[in-house]
């Protein structure tokens, strides 16, 4: 998707202005490293006084390497700036294309018709903006065989299930409670409860 319109110029031109300073920072930094590893001391320092081991070399390339990667960093920084900036400006495209109703430009394959993965036979769908429930199998069956009743002139007697009884609720007996006249009423335990011993 890339016939999106740029926005936020100002937002673009600051990243690509700290991605130029980063490059040119991260260049200053490498030399500088190099040139701190040659002379086996920092540059600007006057030069090693023992003679040059390597850890005289590494400690001399060190302040380079820091400024190099911190010029890398600025770097990454502008990156990131402008892919969020190109996020939002193709995101801004999508809804408009949404909201116009025409479909964005994909290079995808076109659609298979639906189907149910066991039986292979096509799904039924319901109509457009009627519900927004997913699609139900055209072969469905109950869980259960349970017996059909048959069609008689009085009325139909609901049918139970055999394999499944329904579940019965058995009422708990209650405790008596005998309470005197002149008790007060007890506290709460939280307020009653005795310290720890």
């Amino acid at each position: 998707m890339d016939d999106f319109k740029k926005t936020n110029r100002a937002g673009r031109g600051i990243a690509m202005f700290f991605a130029t300073v980063g490059w040119g920072i991260a260049a200053v930094g490498l030399l500088l490293a190099v040139a701190g590893a040659m002379l086996g001391a920092v540059p600007g320092s006057g030069g090693a006084s023992d003679p040059v081991t390597i850890t005289n070399r590494l400690g001399g390339a060190g302040p380079g390497i820091g400024i190099a990667l911190f010029g890398l960093f600025s770097v990454l920084m502008a990156v990131q700036t402008r892919a969020a900036l190109d996020t939002a400006d193709m995101t801004r495209a999508m809804l408009a294309a949404a909201r116009r109703g025409s479909p964005v430009a994909t290079a995808a394959a076109p659609a298979a018709q639906p189907s149910n993965s066991i039986t292979g036979k096509p799904i039924i769908r319901t109509p457009e903006g009627v519900d927004d429930s997913p699609p139900i199998p055209a072969d469905l069956r109950p869980r259960m065989d349970a017996p059909v009743p048959a069609a008689s002139a009085g009325a139909v007697a609901p049918v139970k299930s055999p394999s499944r009884p329904e579940p019965m609720l058995k009422a708990m007996p209650r405790p008596a409670v005998s309470r005197k006249t002149t008790d007060s009423p007890k506290p709460h335990p939280i307020f009653s409860a005795k310290p720890p011993r």
